[in-house]
């Protein structure tokens, strides 16, 4: 039945009255026969999402159902019309914000990008198969590479317009890394010396298991998550070594380094289930201690510009502004309540202001407001309401301001132009009564003067900057 075809994983079958006989797959989507599955041919042009779930008829018409649209042709796949878009997609499986500003969401409905900080989304599929996007890297050169969900890898060149594909055809290439010599890695466990064109298999000391995710730290020490623990090596050694973990079974979900030679560890299987939750080492991985979280069933976790660590759980949103010694729920206040059970949440992405996006089983969500506005830990609450000046300032690209509130209310802070545009809005939430930092990052803003304004109830405060590039 399915000779001929690119690909045997078979999503969805259909046929229709008139005998032609289709097929969804995987990879590179819908396909028709017209010979009882003697031969195929490929019906994906016109197509945004190629993953299809479903087929129906109605009408005489063929009904194509993807987790992002429904698609309707009246030729049997010769043309398509999209009658109805979805949006978030169901299945979100990874989220990339890239230097530029232009966030990128991979599903089981397509890629998806933004470049309005996900006011708006359009498709960005030319040159993909059906697999989701999962991991991206960009390259000194410009060029964006991204890997895929048992797809393999593919660069673009014009960000993510359209896409080229390189290398690992069928492969799931997650946790791309690149080392200061330009060597690439991804959490297969397999390196590359020529921008992922070819690569060599990396896995000596890993044995057989299965390597969940990978990160690099600015010396070039790698860790590798994975179902036998956690490994580590230098990017230029050949044997990965095991420095946390015990047994053939002991799954590692994901690591993260926080600077300072600290690397955290999330566990969510071990041969006594006593080891599950999050490790940490001040040792760059020599030594390992287990810390408290409000939640051992840890999913994920990201790190912000000012060094705030953000753990997602089966219960919410946590951060830690103190390198793990104390957590504080932040799902809900102010951002909704987007962990509920059953629902895991596979990436975490900061855009430039630092506002964080949650891709989930679920749909894509997107923190309401600023995640670098943080209450400074003070004894005293504060006598007046003041603004400092930023610091640095000249800066490029990133300053610090800081202010204080005497009494809770509703706070509003932000930038404009000399001719009194509006820039950016860094914060607008309600805030009790304190010391506040917040980091603005002014990377899409060309070089000028630039006032910055904070309002609580009837007091206003304006300062002046400068923006040098």
């Amino acid at each position: 039945f399915s000779s001929g075809l690119p690909d045997s994983n078979i999503t969805a079958v259909g046929s229709d009255v008139n005998g032609n006989l289709f097929v969804s797959t995987q990879k590179n989507g819908p396909y028709k026969s017209t010979n009882n599955g003697s031969s195929w041919i490929s019906i994906s042009a016109g197509l945004s999402y190629k993953f299809i779930n479903d087929f129906g008829f109605s009408s005489g018409n063929l009904i194509a159902i993807s987790r992002a649209a429904f698609n309707r042709s009246s030729n049997a796949g010769a043309t398509w019309t999209s009658i109805v878009d979805i949006f978030p997609p169901l299945g979100t499986r990874g989220i990339y914000v890239h230097s530029n500003g232009t966030v990128f969401l991979g599903s089981f409905a397509g890629l998806f990008r933004s470049t309005d900080n996900g006011t708006s989304w359009v498709a960005s599929n030319d040159g993909l198969p059906a697999n989701v996007g999962v991991s991206w890297l960009e390259l000194p050169n410009g060029t964006l590479l991204m890997g895929t969900y048992y797809g393999g890898l593919y660069s673009s060149t014009n960000n993510g317009t359209s896409w080229n594909y390189l290398s690992q055809d069928g492969n799931r290439v997650e946790g791309l890394v690149r080392d200061n010599n330009g060597n690439l890695f991804f959490a297969g466990a397999s390196k590359s010396t020529d921008n992922g064109v070819t690569w060599n298999i990396d896995t000596a000391g890993l044995g057989n298991t299965y390597t969940n995710s990978l990160i690099i730290t600015p010396n070039n020490t790698l860790f590798a998550s994975a179902n036998a623990g956690l490994f580590k090596k230098q990017s230029n050694e050949t044997q990965w070594t095991r420095i946390l973990g015990t047994g053939s079974f002991y799954i590692v979900d994901q690591a993260l380094y926080s600077g300072n030679n600290t690397v955290f560890a999330s566990v969510s299987y071990s041969p006594t289930q006593t080891d599950v939750g999050l490790w940490r080492s001040s040792d760059n991985g020599s030594t390992w201690e287990h810390i408290a979280t409000p939640d051992s069933n840890l999913q994920n976790m990201t790190m912000n510009s000012l060094g705030h660590i953000y753990l997602e759980s089966r219960t919410g949103v946590y951060r830690s502004n103190n390198n793990g010694a104390n957590w504080v729920k932040v799902s809900g206040t102010p951002w909704p309540e987007v962990i509920k059970t059953n629902v895991n949440v596979y990436g975490f992405a900061f855009d430039g202001s630092g506002k964080l996006y949650a891709a989930t089983s679920a749909a894509l969500f997107k923190s309401q407001q600023t995640t670098l506005s943080i209450k400074e830990n003070v004894s005293e609450t504060p006598k007046e309401f003041s603004l400092e000046q930023n610091y640095p300032n000249p800066f490029n690209p990133t300053t610090v301001i800081r202010y204080s509130l005497p009494v809770n209310g509703l706070v509003t802070l932000k930038v404009f132009d000399v001719l009194g545009e509006e820039i950016a809005t860094l914060v607008n939430q309600n805030l009790s009564a304190g010391k506040f930092s917040i980091e603005w990052n002014a990377d899409n803003v060309p070089s000028g003067i630039y006032f910055y304004k904070l309002s609580a109830g009837k007091s206003s405060k304006t300062k002046k900057m400068l923006l040098g590039k």
